[in-house]
Order: C-alpha cells, then sequence, then structure tokens
C-alpha cells in the first residue's frame, strides 16, 4: 500500500525532497554492533532491512533490535510540503519518516533535517516576499516616510526609536529616502509598528523576534538535545515550536497578500468610477 499524503493542500514551494537524505544505514546482522551505536548516537530507533528496505524496519528496544512490518504512519510522500500540519503529527510519532514514491523507498528524513540550507534560503525568501508586500500596503494606504518619523517621534521614549528619529529627521536623510521606493530604509519591526499604530494590519511579534531574527543571524531552529553529549541527538519541542512559529508566518504572510490583494481592487475601483 502506497503512503497517503497528510493534510493541507502542497503549496509546492519547499518539500520534503528538498531535505530528504538519499543515503541510508541498512540493518544487517553481520554489523549489528556498528548499527546499534549508529543508532545510540543519533537517536534512532529505526533501521530498514538490508534484505527488504521497503517493508522491513528494525527497530532497537532494550539495547535489541526487533523486525517489524513498516507503519504507513512511518511513510510520506517527497512531494508533501515540509510544513505541512500532518506532518507535525507524524514526526511526533516517529522522528525517522520513510519517503516513498510508486512504492519504493528514495530516501529517509529526520526533523533536524529543518537545519538545513533550503529551508533557510526558503524563510529568506518569504520573509523578503512579506516585508515588500507590508510596504506596498502601507503606501496604498497613503502613507510616506514622513509617517515613520512621525511614528519615530511619538515613541521618544523609546530609546531605539528616538535615535532613530534623531537619524532620519534631517534634510539630507530625506533626500537619500526620495531617491528610493517609500520605506526601504526601514526594519521590518518599524514597518509592523507603524502598520499597528495605523489600525492597518495587526501582525505577531513572532514574525520579527523569532522568524526574522533567526534566518538573519542563521540560528538553527532545531536545538540539540544535550549537545555536550551528544551533537547528533536533537530536541523535539524545539521542532514543535519553530513549525508553529513558521505556520503562524506563513498564515499571517497569505492574509497580508489578501489584504494587498483586496486594497488593490479597491484602489481600481475608486479610479475606474473616478474616470
Amino acid at each position: 500500500m502506497s503512503p497517503i499524503i497528510v493534510g493541507s493542500e502542497v503549496e509546492g514551494e519547499i518539500i520534503i525532497k528538498d531535505v530528504m537524505t538519499s543515503e541510508v544505514l541498512f540493518y544487517d546482522e553481520e554489523f549489528e554492533e556498528d548499527c546499534k551505536k549508529y543508532c545510540k548516537e543519533r537517536d534512532i530507533t529505526y533501521l530498514p532491512s538490508v534484505n527488504d528496505p521497503n517493508n522491513i524496519v528494525y527497530t532497537l528496544v532494550n539495547d535489541e533490535f526487533e523486525k517489524q512490518t513498516l507503519k504507513e504512519s512511518q511513510k510520506i510522500f517527497p512531494e508533501i510540503e515540509i510544513f505541512d500540519k500532518g506532518l507535525l503529527e507524524k514526526f511526533e510519532g516517529h522522528p525517522v519518516l520513510f519517503v516513498y514514491q510508486k512504492n519504493k523507498r528514495i530516501g529517509v528524513t529526520h526533523f533536524s533535517d529543518y537545519n538545513r540550507n533550503p529551508v533557510f534560503i526558503y524563510l529568506y525568501l518569504l520573509l523578503l516576499d512579506f516585508e515588500k508586500k507590508l510596504r506596498e500596503l502601507l503606501t496604498l494606504h497613503g502613507l510616506t516616510n514622513d509617517d515613520m518619523i512621525e511614528f519615530f517621534k511619538e515613541h521618544l521614549a523609546n530609546k531605539v526609536y528616538a535615535k532613530r528619529y534623531e537619524e532620519f529627521n534631517n534634510d539630507e536623510k530625506r533626500k537619500e529616502m526620495s531617491e528610493l521606493e517609500p520605506f526601504q530604509m526601514f526594519y521590518l519591526k518599524e514597518l509592523i509598528g507603524l502598520a499597528s499604530s495605523k489600525g492597518i494590519i495587526k501582525l505577531p511579534d513572532l514574525i520579527n523576534d523569532n522568524i526574522r531574527n533567526l534566518i538573519m543571524h542563521i540560528q538553527n531552529p532545531i536545538q540539540h538535545d544535550n549537545y555536550e553529549e551528544s551533537e547528533l541527538i536533537y530536541d523535539l519541542e524545539s521542532f514543535k515550536k519553530f513549525f508553529s512559529d513558521v505556520t503562524t508566518f506563513r498564515t499571517e504572510n497569505r492574509k497580508l497578500k489578501n489584504k494587498l490583494l483586496l486594497m488593490t481592487l479597491k484602489c481600481q475601483t475608486s479610479s475606474s468610477h473616478s474616470s
């Protein structure tokens, strides 16, 4: 039986095939002790059988390998989008999932694979697109760079904003900004703050505090369980938090895109009526 695609519709942005591992260690009774060591060092429970890798796995229980039939809940397709909600449930039950295509195993994936470069690249591009849409939304609402400077002025009690007000409240900086598209010189947190203060859109702090900072500082979102004991064992709770944060970010990105589209259509309708 083939594995079933879980959860929501596949968006096709970044899929399991982009992060999975094709090279896998198989269980071979001839090298059983080496297989045990490999599993213990990586906190891995399952190894596919060297004789029947598509259907049989060996599970390490109490320092002994037990032969088992591979469960459907341990199988996924390579085309599943990596932030499909159904995958979180699968990883909670099995830290290692087996990737199948046309009833043939083509790879495996562990939740720590979300630390890989393709995930960072995907989120970086998503963040750039998010910032671009947020600037466009502010502009469609008739706001300008001067509104951001005024926003800084209204928050002079905040030392960071006070410094930013001093930096931008001068003719030289205004001239420099006039040569760029609106809001190009401001940080994401400032764009979010201005949009919120004007009642345009409310966005959660985690977009800047968690997602942006993680990407810009290139921090692995999936943390080690205890790095001093082993650099190969990872913490499931950090994965669940990262998955939740990205899910929220993606939802807010869709809401922003929707709001921008509706605002654009409204502006076009008003323009056609006036002409």
